[in-house]
């Protein structure tokens, strides 16, 4: 099975929010792209890219993880020219999350995922799921505001 342009679009634009790297996320699709002969389903290809965009986010280093005011303008554009109907001012505030908070929040309200399942897709438990929810709406809606 071969993954085709419009899915190929849309798992980029997932891996794009999941590590807020344009690279990295193109990295990410073509490893999932070069897996996609054992992978039967789409959801399963969508399972695939944050298992591997989750391993990318544990492996770095608290001072890669630092956004800077340029990397989230980047990556800004990017999902904005991806996804046109996306509020930019939402988007950088999304962006400007920690990345373990942000992923969770893109996967629970952006994605739709509930926490149950982003408890086994990242191997974190239900409660702190709940918590970073909470944590990252608190952070977008200051972002927000101010």
């Amino acid at each position: 099975m071969s993954v085709d342009t419009d899915a190929r679009g849309t798992l980029f634009a997932l891996a794009l929010r999941l590590v807020r790297s344009a690279p990295n996320a193109e990295f990410i699709v073509r490893q999932v792209s070069g897996m996609s002969r054992d992978v039967a389903a789409p959801e399963d290809l969508r399972r695939a890219v944050i298992r591997c965009a989750s391993r990318l986010l544990r492996g770095r280093h608290a001072s890669e993880a630092q956004v800077r005011a340029a990397e989230v303008r980047r990556y800004t554009a990017e999902v904005t020219r991806l996804m046109p109907d996306t509020d930019p001012a939402v988007e950088r505030a999304i962006a400007s999350l920690p990345d373990r908070t942000r992923c969770i929040l893109v996967l629970r309200d952006i994605e739709s995922y509930t926490p149950a399942e982003i408890t086994g897709l990242l191997g974190v438990s239900e409660k702190t799921v709940r918590q970073r929810i909470r944590e990252a709406r608190r952070l977008v809606r200051y972002q927000l505001e101010s």
